[in-house]
Parts: structure tokens; sequence; C-alpha cells
């Protein structure tokens, strides 16, 4: 394989992270506009089986990410190696999607039954 065949293979994996992301968004998104919406009137069980749903999701595109970090490293340290040069902020990206995905999980599920609270209080 060609250096420039490594460096193409790991330009596709640098691309599937955003789209997991975008995933995650959606679902994140789709929770908190249900769990505004719906409100008091969403059952604490079918609440539950929301929150673990998104939670396992979550969990799914947390791996899957983590497994596409690995595989673009791999690749980019094979054509480093070869002579490739690479500058990229691959790392602060990492981690700044990981503590985005961390955070924005955690506020999820606390709006998830925050919300229930506060709705169940207003009527």
């Amino acid at each position: 394989m060609t250096t420039f065949e490594i460096l193409e293979i790991a330009l596709s994996l640098r691309d599937d992270p955003e789209d997991q992301f975008e995933f995650w968004l959606s679902i994140t998104f789709a929770v908190i506009v249900s769990s505004f919406v719906g409100g008091a009137r969403i059952l604490p069980s079918w609440r539950a089986v929301i929150g673990v749903l998104y939670l396992l999701s979550t969990l799914l595109l947390s791996v899957r990410f983590v497994m596409s970090g690995q595989n673009f490293n791999s690749y980019i340290s094979e054509a480093i190696s070869r002579g490739a040069v690479w500058a990229d902020a691959a790392n602060t990206m990492y981690t700044l999607r990981l503590s985005v995905l961390l955070f924005g999980t955690l506020a999820t599920a606390w709006f998830l039954y925050a919300n229930s609270k506060n709705s169940a209080q207003d009527t």
C-alpha cells in the first residue's frame, strides 16, 4: 500500500467521528425535545426507558468514536514512519469532542429527569 493510500484511509477515518458526533447531537436533541414537550405526561417507566436507550446509544457512539481514533492514529503513524508530513489538531479535537459528549450526556440526562419534576410542579 502506498503512503498516499494510507493517508487517504486516515482522512476517511478522520471524518467518521464527525458523523458519529452528528448522530449523537441528533439523539440528544430528540431526547431534550421529547422531554420538554412531554413533560410530566411521560410516565416514569418510559422516562427510564428513554434514559437507558439514550445512555446506551451514547456509549455505542463513544466506543465507535474511540475505535475510529485508534484506527486513525495507527494509519497516521504508519504514514509518518514512511516520511509523510502531517500537521493536525486531532488530539485537541478528540479531547474537546469527548468533553462535549460527556458534559452533554450528563446535562441531557439531568434535563430528562429535572424537566419532569418541574413540569409536575407547574401543573
